[in-house]
């Protein structure tokens, strides 16, 4: 069985059979799993890599009848390393869905707050504007208080100085009420 530690099977992918034992392509290592009754590994999710049991025997005999088997193609996984392998791939690829979806936010945000350092800019200038605007009426108000004040005490100094020269006259009446249309028709008509 297991030899010195190690696992009685090999975990392997069907690309990683057709490169150890030396087939033509995914197709022909496929083949080969079923008439060998190599047995798969079960999986989490249908589209997901199949993985095959492949035993060691056969795995080793496979690497010394062809010795131009690349070393790196060997795959060093127990059933139970496979298993956590195809859990981690999951798990990196929730994170990277995740870390993507936190950069989108991430740069909506930017953009947000960039458009706000914006407008409060905008608020700024027109906040300074209105400042100035209204200091300016101010000012305005003060010199238009001080005309006023000048031309009352012009006013009051000529008024004194006519009433020296001439006496007051009398007082100026309203015309007379104009009779109402009835009385003045029969007013005409007396006439």
């Amino acid at each position: 069985m297991a030899e010195r530690g190690y696992p009685a099977h090999i975990i392997a992918t069907y690309r990683e059979i057709a490169v150890r034992f030396g087939l033509g392509g995914v197709n022909a290592a496929r083949t080969k799993a079923k008439r060998a009754g190599w047995g798969e590994e079960p999986t989490n999710h249908p589209a997901e890599t199949k993985r095959i049991r492949v035993p060691r025997e056969a795995w080793d005999q496979a690497g010394r009848d062809h010795p131009l088997t690349q070393p790196e193609s060997v795959p060093s996984r127990t059933p139970r390393e496979g298993a956590s392998r195809a859990a981690e791939t999951g798990t990196i690829a929730a994170v990277r869905v995740a870390l993507d979806l936190l950069r989108g936010q991430l740069e909506r945000e930017r953009a947000r707050a960039d458009a706000t350092a914006e407008q409060a800019e905008r608020l700024r200038d027109a906040v300074r504007s209105a400042e100035a605007a209204a200091a300016d009426a101010r000012r305005r108000a003060e010199e238009a208080e001080g005309a006023a004040l000048d031309a009352w005490r012009t006013a009051a100094e000529l008024a004194a100085c006519l009433t020296a020269v001439r006496p007051p006259a009398a007082p100026i009446r309203p015309p007379p009420a104009l009779p109402r249309w009835k009385g003045f028709v029969a007013h005409l008509l007396r006439r």
